[in-house]
């Protein structure tokens, strides 16, 4: 079974929620975590392939 990756943006990156999934091994990545806060919806989806 391949493991859930996620990429979250700022509108979903509620410390908690994120803490809850990676928790439950779930591969979280959220834009603070690759500097690409407040980028364009088109600039984190060329980031995100």
């Amino acid at each position: 079974m391949n493991k859930i990756r996620l990429y979250i943006d700022e509108d979903s990156m509620d410390e908690d929620f994120v803490q809850a999934l990676r928790s439950r091994n779930v591969d979280v990545l959220t834009v603070a975590d690759v500097g690409m806060l407040y980028k364009s919806d088109r600039k984190q989806l060329s980031w995100a392939k």
